[in-house]
Protein backbone atom coordinates (compact mmCIF):
# COMPACT_ATOMS: atom_id res chain seq x y z
CA UNK A 1 0.00 0.00 0.00
CA UNK A 2 1.36 3.39 -0.81
CA UNK A 3 2.01 5.74 2.47
CA UNK A 4 0.59 9.53 2.59
CA UNK A 5 1.30 11.90 5.03
CA UNK A 6 -0.68 14.74 5.80
CA UNK A 7 0.60 18.53 6.69
CA UNK A 8 0.10 17.63 10.33
CA UNK A 9 1.86 14.37 10.07
CA UNK A 10 4.81 16.21 8.41
CA UNK A 11 4.97 18.98 11.24
CA UNK A 12 4.65 16.41 13.99
CA UNK A 13 7.70 14.49 12.58
CA UNK A 14 9.34 17.35 11.46
CA UNK A 15 9.51 18.33 15.78
CA UNK A 16 11.01 15.13 16.68
CA UNK A 17 14.60 13.81 17.02
CA UNK A 18 16.24 11.87 13.99
CA UNK A 19 16.24 8.86 15.53
CA UNK A 20 12.76 8.91 16.93
CA UNK A 21 11.91 10.34 13.56
CA UNK A 22 13.50 7.20 11.45
CA UNK A 23 11.24 4.66 13.88
CA UNK A 24 8.06 6.24 13.43
CA UNK A 25 9.19 6.48 9.66
CA UNK A 26 9.77 2.70 9.31
CA UNK A 27 6.72 2.12 11.58
CA UNK A 28 4.67 3.93 9.06
CA UNK A 29 5.91 2.26 5.95
CA UNK A 30 5.36 -1.12 7.73
CA UNK A 31 1.54 -0.11 8.13
CA UNK A 32 0.91 -1.14 5.14
CA UNK A 33 1.97 -4.62 5.33
CA UNK A 34 0.11 -5.16 8.65
CA UNK A 35 -3.84 -5.53 9.03
CA UNK A 36 -5.28 -2.47 11.10
CA UNK A 37 -4.83 -1.95 14.33
CA UNK A 38 -7.19 -0.62 17.00
CA UNK A 39 -9.77 1.84 16.21
CA UNK A 40 -10.42 5.50 18.40
CA UNK A 41 -12.84 5.35 20.90
CA UNK A 42 -15.96 7.08 20.92
CA UNK A 43 -16.47 6.52 16.88
CA UNK A 44 -13.74 8.50 15.71
CA UNK A 45 -12.90 7.56 12.63
CA UNK A 46 -9.02 6.52 13.09
CA UNK A 47 -6.94 3.74 13.87
CA UNK A 48 -4.02 3.86 16.33
CA UNK A 49 -0.37 2.24 15.96
CA UNK A 50 2.05 2.76 19.17
CA UNK A 51 5.03 3.36 18.69
CA UNK A 52 7.29 2.98 21.26
CA UNK A 53 5.72 5.68 23.57
CA UNK A 54 4.30 7.31 20.98
CA UNK A 55 1.32 6.83 18.65
CA UNK A 56 0.43 6.95 15.08
CA UNK A 57 -2.81 8.18 13.83
CA UNK A 58 -4.11 6.88 10.62
CA UNK A 59 -6.55 5.16 8.63
CA UNK A 60 -6.94 3.04 5.27
CA UNK A 61 -8.62 4.37 2.21
CA UNK A 62 -8.65 3.13 -1.50
CA UNK A 63 -5.43 1.27 -0.74
CA UNK A 64 -3.56 3.89 0.66
CA UNK A 65 -2.62 4.45 3.99
CA UNK A 66 -3.21 7.74 5.31
CA UNK A 67 -0.99 9.04 8.30
CA UNK A 68 -2.77 11.86 9.79
CA UNK A 69 -0.44 12.61 13.16
CA UNK A 70 2.20 11.22 14.38
CA UNK A 71 3.06 11.91 18.67
CA UNK A 72 6.35 11.36 19.93
CA UNK A 73 4.79 10.82 23.53
CA UNK A 74 1.53 9.80 25.09
CA UNK A 75 0.77 12.65 26.94
CA UNK A 76 0.60 15.10 23.25
CA UNK A 77 -1.23 12.18 22.14
CA UNK A 78 -3.76 11.84 25.38
CA UNK A 79 -3.88 16.19 24.85
CA UNK A 80 -5.13 16.22 21.31
CA UNK A 81 -7.13 12.84 21.38
CA UNK A 82 -9.06 14.45 24.36
CA UNK A 83 -9.63 18.44 22.52
CA UNK A 84 -11.13 16.11 19.53
CA UNK A 85 -13.02 14.12 21.53
CA UNK A 86 -14.93 16.88 22.97
CA UNK A 87 -15.46 18.81 19.82
CA UNK A 88 -17.34 15.62 18.28
CA UNK A 89 -19.60 14.35 21.14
Amino acid sequence: MTVVYSDFAIADLVKMDESVKLIFFKACEALGDLPPCRHMRHGLPYLIKEVGQGRIVYDTVNGEVQIYRCFATHDRYEKWYKSYRGCHR
